[in-house]
């Protein structure tokens, strides 16, 4: 999907295309894809779940857009999903992020620089590794292109991994 970005950015939803068997490329798929994903963490298991059962009961047998898709899922868990949707599926591109750190006195602080032209919103999944080898988790909500951040820990952090449960599209580089 990044492959296929690199040489063409098009949004997902393609008002614009009208040779419609060109839609059906990697950013379509795997993009769509990764938005599932990215919508079953932001919900939840359960949840995700039963809206999807509920869009299936709906639309069975019919055809459906993928507002009637938001909509269901947005009633289901109670959440207005229209940014979200928007965010990933109307607008090109995927968060580039240039990540660095450092740990001082129980204290990690995180610059995290969204190097895309546009900024997401996004919760970041943080891994901290400490020094005596536990590690714990603590999610960030990214919502600039940089922005600073600093997270309390519980010792002296060796290692930092970010999304390290493959949650979110993003790609990182140096």
């Amino acid at each position: 999907m990044l492959n296929f970005y690199k040489r063409k950015q098009t949004t997902v939803i393609d008002y614009e295309n009208t040779h419609l068997m060109s839609l059906l490329n990697a950013n379509s798929y795997e993009k769509g894809a990764w938005v599932l994903h990215m919508l079953r963490k932001k919900l939840g298991d359960e949840t995700f779940w039963k809206g999807i059962k509920a869009y299936y009961e709906k639309f069975k047998l019919n055809n459906a857009s993928t507002n009637d898709f938001k909509n269901v899922m947005g009633e289901v868990s109670g959440e207005n999903l229209d940014d979200f949707f928007s965010q990933w599926l109307q607008k090109a591109g995927h968060p580039i992020l240039k990540t660095s750190w450092l740990y001082y006195q129980n204290k990690l602080r995180l610059l995290i620089d969204q190097t895309q032209e546009n900024a997401f919103n996004f919760p970041l999944d943080v891994e901290l590794i400490y020094a005596d080898g536990t590690s714990e988790i603590k999610t960030i909500e990214v919502t600039k292109i940089a922005i600073p951040y600093e997270i309390e820990t519980k010792g002296e952090v060796k290692e930092v991994k970010f999304d390290p449960n493959t949650w979110l599209l993003f790609e990182q580089v140096d």
